[in-house]
């Protein structure tokens, strides 16, 4: 059963970190990879009408439940005393508001549906909306665990539930269930996930309610929840405006598309966010502690994920065809384009984290709020030129705002521009050297027609990553060495 553990030192917490690094990587790995397994099998059992179907449901969970959270998690994972007394509080509140919010979704279910011209959607929705009675029991069991930096325990709950509910959607999509093998499998992966997150915790209710508690956590979460809010638009509002100005098919066609995008990219940043979030907690009060792991994670989580971005573009009309079908094609422009603002996405992760640990929130909401009276009418101008634009428009707001959302980290560590680029530098040697060799591989693809698509994918991936290993080695083998030592320390 998982306890709170006082954590003291920086050196124990660096290590608490690595250690936590590396159960976050390792269910994420496995977990993504199945993910995209499991994915690359149903685009080929169902159609591209039933992923819009689910993304529409998906966009309303995904609001609803920021609004269930309240941001309660993150207040309850900061929270330095009478932490049971908290979790109680949190329980009992999240008990009452999601029931309430249920009732709400499924009223306005067929509202929901008309607005997105899809009946279906109806009964889809208010099946799916299960899942908000299980968040109470969800909030209490990963927080708990997020403080005491359990993360090998959320391997398993993560990545079984992941498991399960994979088969069983193919299972159901391969007996003709169509897109209620999506639905059921969603569904049963969230109540499995609830199970065991509920006997990790040695924790249990005591049904006692303190108003003064809540008060104060919504106070804290308020900041938090405005800018979950923000963002949740801000990421959604393009599905919004696809699904009900271009169809639930190219909906399908174009969440699918972002999915895979970026899957490795800030999926690999986005995973170690709580790992990020509990160690910034812990060292807020040493900044100078706080500087050094934030550039070390901007560094090493860049080596990761841009190469892999820049591979992603450059072989994306080769591997759609062949592991989703033609069906997918159109998902390519949307893949190539989503693939590089998820690579930049995946080096600013860490900032909204650090700001809501040193407790400065109103910095990244300010950054939010401009944003959102920017995207606005340039997706709506966007979209109706199809997927291609609109993805388009992605990278470019995120190119534009790179440097405005760094600069919030570096004024509050005190980072100066040489510093970061001494942190990226060889990521973006690295990933230019690779992005160009598989340029010219491509060139060469009409010399290489003798073998299928797959064994053609097959070579690029195999040679990418030889000269991924070469040239980290041989541009920096001091960062090559001291990868190796970081991913020794997380070992053992």
């Amino acid at each position: 059963m998982a306890e709170i553990k006082p954590i003291e030192t920086a050196k124990e917490i660096g290590h608490k970190a690595l250690k936590g690094s590396k159960w976050v990587l390792i269910s994420t790995i496995l977990s993504k990879s199945f993910q995209f397994l499991t994915t690359i099998i149903l685009a080929r059992l169902l159609l591209p009408a039933d992923f819009g179907i689910i993304a529409i449901s998906q966009i309303i969970i995904g609001i609803v439940s920021l609004f269930q959270d309240m941001g309660m998690t993150q207040a309850l994972i900061q929270k330095k005393e009478n932490i049971e007394e908290s979790a109680d509080t949190v329980f009992l509140f999240n008990i009452f508001w999601s029931l309430i919010l249920y009732i709400a979704l499924f009223i306005a279910a067929p509202y929901i549906s008309s607005f997105f011209k899809n009946d279906e959607a109806v009964s889809v929705l208010r099946v799916l909306c299960l899942s908000f009675l299980f968040q109470p029991f969800n909030i209490i069991s990963n927080s708990f665990m997020k403080r005491g930096f359990y993360f090998r325990s959320l391997l398993n709950i993560t990545l079984l539930p992941i498991i399960f509910s994979g088969i069983l959607s193919i299972i159901l999509a391969y007996f003709g269930f169509g897109v209620w093998a999506l639905v059921f499998g969603i569904l049963t992966g969230n109540l499995l996930n609830t199970i065991l997150g509920w006997l990790s915790i040695s924790w249990r209710p005591a049904f006692k309610f303190n108003m003064g508690i809540t008060k104060d956590m919504l106070n804290f979460g308020g900041a938090i929840s405005m800018q979950n809010v923000i963002m949740w638009f801000e990421n959604t509002f393009d599905d919004i405006l696809v699904g009900r100005r271009l169809g639930t098919s190219l909906l399908g066609v174009y969440r699918l598309g972002f999915n895979i995008a970026v899957l490795p990219a800030t999926q690999i940043a986005g995973s170690i966010t709580d790992v990020v979030y509990s160690t910034f907690t812990k060292l807020q009060d040493d900044k100078k502690e706080l500087k050094r792991f934030f550039l070390y994670i901007i560094k090493y989580v860049s080596l990761i994920t841009f190469p892999i971005g820049v591979v992603i573009f450059s072989t994306a009309k080769i591997f759609i065809p062949v592991l989703l079908g033609n069906n997918w094609i159109h998902a390519v422009p949307v893949i190539q384009l989503v693939s590089l603002y998820g690579t930049i996405g995946s080096i600013t992760f860490a900032i909204p984290t650090l700001c809501r640990a040193v407790g400065r929130p109103e910095l990244f909401l300010r950054y939010l709020i401009l944003l959102l009276f920017i995207i606005v009418p340039v997706y709506m101008y966007a979209v109706p030129y199809g997927l291609k634009a609109i993805s388009m428009v992605h990278l470019i707001i995120a190119i534009v705002f790179l440097p405005y959302i760094l600069s919030i980290g570096m004024r509050l560590l005190n980072i100066n521009t040489f510093e970061i680029i001494n942190a990226l530098w060889v990521s973006i040697v690295i990933s230019i050297i690779i992005g160009s060799f598989i340029y010219i591989l491509n060139i060469l693809l009409p010399f290489m027609a003798q073998f299928s698509n797959i064994i053609n994918l097959i070579i690029i991936m195999s040679l990418a990553v030889f000269l991924y290993i070469s040239l980290l080695y041989f541009i920096s083998r001091e960062t090559f060495l001291e990868f190796l030592k970081f991913i020794k320390i997380a070992a053992f």
